[in-house]
């Protein structure tokens, strides 16, 4: 299920992904008569296995071999290389998978051992990657996260208040981190990976507001780089300016300076309330954190 075989060359990052997990594979399978029968391999180390990115912010060492136990008495100290934690979940039957024979934690344990050790921003972008459209690379449904809420573990209460603020089928972490920016500005959620139809073509927008015909664009490095993906974008993009619909395109550079933030967003405010939109820009814009707060979620 997590084996990631026959990617196609035009999928970059799974095409990436597979090759950290087969490398990943081949350095851990000597250890395996190392461990006990109840360990797993787990934190970043599952993330390899299982052909997740790594958050680009975390506070563990690289390199080092992560292994769980359910218990502090299976644990088996000086192993070089590898750091040991003890997650009691193991216990339940859905906290652990094998990939091509080697064990460790499922996705969904895996981004909550995550939530103690990441920047609770880039924490929510991990958790829309496991969430992705990309049938390669989808590895949870919202579902899986439910079971547990019910346990306490260290970073128990930031993976509740993450939650909320995931959304499915999303297709990059810059596109997750232009969301989370819109609702810091106080804009609501826009919606994502919504269909637009324009004469015989169906395309989809990284996100908006449909109701009052307004989408919010990324562009990566790659759709610059590649010719063929830049003529495509901008082919669907004049379609839907032609349809009467109002596009904003983001880049790295407008993510990385809150002035240009501010700028993106005021334009896409103009926009909205031409159209009839009560939506606000908000300034200054409420840390990621406080826009978790549960009570902002209800209704």
């Amino acid at each position: 299920m997590y084996e990631l075989t026959g990617i196609p060359s035009t999928d970059l990052l799974a095409s990436r992904l597979a090759a950290t997990q087969q490398a990943t594979i081949s350095r851990l399978q000597p250890l395996l008569p190392r461990l006990p029968g109840t360990a797993v391999f787990s934190h970043t180390t599952a993330y390899q296995i299982l052909g997740i990115p790594l958050p680009e912010r975390y506070d563990l060492r690289n390199n080092t071999i992560h292994v769980s136990a359910p218990n502090p008495r299976h644990r088996r100290h000086r192993i070089d290389g590898v750091s040991w934690h003890v997650w009691p979940l193991l216990s339940e039957t859905s906290a652990f998978v094998d990939v091509y024979n080697v064990p460790c934690v499922s996705p969904a344990h895996a981004l909550a051992q995550m939530s103690a050790h990441t920047e609770f921003g880039q924490l929510i972008v991990s958790g829309d990657t496991l969430l992705c459209r990309n049938p390669n690379l989808k590895r949870a449904e919202m579902t899986d996260f439910n079971p547990l809420l019910r346990n306490r573990f260290k970073g128990s209460r930031r993976f509740s208040r993450m939650l909320p603020l995931l959304r499915e089928n999303t297709d990059s972490p810059k596109e997750t981190e232009l969301r989370l920016h819109a609702m810091r500005f106080g804009l609501p959620c826009p919606e994502v990976n919504f269909p637009i139809f324009t004469r015989d073509y169906i395309n989809h927008a990284d996100m908006g507001y449909p109701e009052f015909k307004v989408i919010l664009e990324y562009d990566g490095l790659h759709h610059f780089t590649s010719r063929e993906q830049w003529e495509r974008d901008w082919e669907k993009r004049n379609r839907w300016i032609a349809a009467e619909w109002s596009v904003f395109v983001a880049t790295a550079a407008t993510l990385a300076s809150e002035d240009a933030l501010i700028r993106y967003f005021r334009e896409v405010e103009r926009a909205l309330q031409a159209n009839g939109a009560e939506m606000y820009v908000t300034e200054p814009p409420i840390s990621v954190w406080e826009l978790s707060d549960r009570r902002r979620h209800r209704n």
